[in-house]
């Protein structure tokens, strides 16, 4: 069985990591798998316990903005203003990768990195004991990320030695993606808590690249935006079609409508968009795994952009449309 370690036994994380085990330690966006960058034995464990094709690259995660230096040769002052300004915080940040510094198994054999400097100080410290690691979500390929010990320990528990227990993730969807590789044409990959709006005053011709289905649930999930569409007439058309309804939603909407599905989970209070971020994985991961499986779970989006982008972002990759 997997180990669950406390903040005291550190210590202990250290030492698995180092001997070339995988450690899940929390983030401020969703729980990381923590592997030595150095250790080919473990960056293969990494692969093999997520079921992650070989061709989908790892990312850095890095305590200290300097250690860029060793694997790109030049960081453009644009960017390096935009890592003193969002690091620590939820943002990978790619760029060209010096030959001959990295293997191919991190980077799947592309000319280009991932960097990131986790805003959690257990993180931090466990990176800064390591020197670099690799930290992708903690959970099964095409799985919602995990956002508490219970969802890693579901998805890998007795696959990988340990996991560094902090309670609840603060954020709640991973970190955004922003690819400087070419520098003419900046892009994000992935939005997340660090918004278009923020990173367009220092690149203004920054574009956002649309997301494809990326999370496999057992279930249908259907996007409802409560400003345009009725839950009434949604949920009547799942019970036309005998299916078994899940809601994801407003607790206002859920009180009103329980009575009339199989499964429910609060997803905000009073629309509050940073609270729907925080429980938008947990929920999508308990509604997909119920007992009695649903046919059909509709999710509440909003309009906006910023956070509400990036959450609208996530669900967009749950639902495939």
């Amino acid at each position: 069985m997997t180990q669950i370690l406390q903040p005291k036994e550190f210590e202990k994380a250290i030492k698995i990591i180092k001997q070339g085990g995988l450690v899940a330690f929390p983030t401020e966006t969703v729980y990381g798998l923590g592997a030595d960058a150095r250790n080919q034995e473990a960056l293969d464990k990494i692969f093999a316990v997520k079921k992650r094709s070989l061709n989908n690259p790892l990312h850095l995660n890095i305590s200290d903005v300097n250690l860029v230096n060793e694997f790109v040769e030049k960081i453009p002052a644009t960017v390096q203003k935009v890592m003193d300004i969002f690091w620590p915080g939820p943002l990978t940040i790619i760029l060209p990768l010096k030959k001959g510094t990295l293997p191919d198994i991190i980077t799947g054999s592309l000319s280009a990195v991932g960097f990131r400097m986790p805003q959690n100080e257990i993180a931090l410290a466990l990176i800064r004991s390591v020197g670099i690691m690799v930290g992708p979500s903690a959970n099964i390929s095409g799985n919602f990320s995990p956002t508490r010990v219970e969802h890693v320990l579901a998805d890998l528990d007795g696959k990988i030695d340990a996991v560094l227990d902090d309670g609840e993730s603060l954020g709640g969807i991973e970190s955004t993606i922003l690819d400087v590789s070419t520098f003419t044409q900046p892009k994000i990959l992935r939005s997340g808590a660090i918004t278009r709006e923020m990173l367009e005053e220092f690149f203004p011709n920054l574009q956002v690249i649309k997301n494809k289905k990326h999370y496999m649930p057992n279930v249908s999930i259907i996007i409802i935006n409560s400003q345009k569409q009725d839950w009434s007439d949604a949920i009547a058309w799942a019970k036309r079609k005998r299916k078994r309804i899940g809601l994801l939603t407003d607790k206002k909407i859920i009180e009103k409508f329980a009575n009339h599905v199989h499964a429910t989970y609060v997803l905000t209070e009073n629309n509050d968009i940073n609270l729907a971020v925080k429980r938008l994985f947990a929920g999508l991961r308990k509604l997909d795994k119920i007992k009695q499986s649903l046919d059909v779970v509709f999710v509440q989006s909003f309009d906006g952009e910023g956070l509400t982008l990036a959450y609208r972002n996530c669900l967009l990759k749950a639902a495939g449309s």
